[in-house]
């Protein structure tokens, strides 16, 4: 290659040389505000993006939050309230005894115990218990 360059006539060369460097500048006030408005743009993607994960940070929370509190006002909370009619009662451990009876080797003495102690436990209201 370098031996066809050294055939060429140098006018040529030179005017291949000009040909690889820009012959207009651009001038300073374009390439500020080309400059300017790439800055801008660049920060409008930044806030844009702050925004869109503090967004999805905030609905996630709002989501968490709407769950437990409608979790906490579900009636049927009570663990001892085993067939959900809001109250415990002898009904609640009789169930239990059934489903033992059955067969569910899941469900202990104990717990039919505490369940039905549950259901007749008498408060005085003094906070004593009889």
């Amino acid at each position: 290659m370098a031996k066809e360059r050294d055939n060429l006539p140098d006018p040529l060369l030179a005017r291949l040389r000009q040909a690889g460097t820009p012959q207009r500048s651009i001038p300073a006030e374009i390439d500020s505000a080309i400059l300017q408005d790439a800055h801008a743009a660049i920060a409008r993607r930044r806030r844009m993006r702050l925004f869109l994960r503090s967004s999805v940070g905030l609905a996630a929370a709002a989501c968490v939050l709407l769950v437990v509190g409608l979790w906490s006002f579900m009636p049927g909370r009570n663990s001892n309230d085993i067939n959900h009619d809001g109250r415990t009662t002898i009904a609640d451990a009789f169930t239990l005894a059934r489903k033992r009876a059955a067969g569910d080797n899941t469900i202990t003495q104990e717990r039919i115990d505490q369940v039905a102690y549950a259901a007749v436990h008498l408060d005085d209201g003094r906070g004593a218990t009889r």
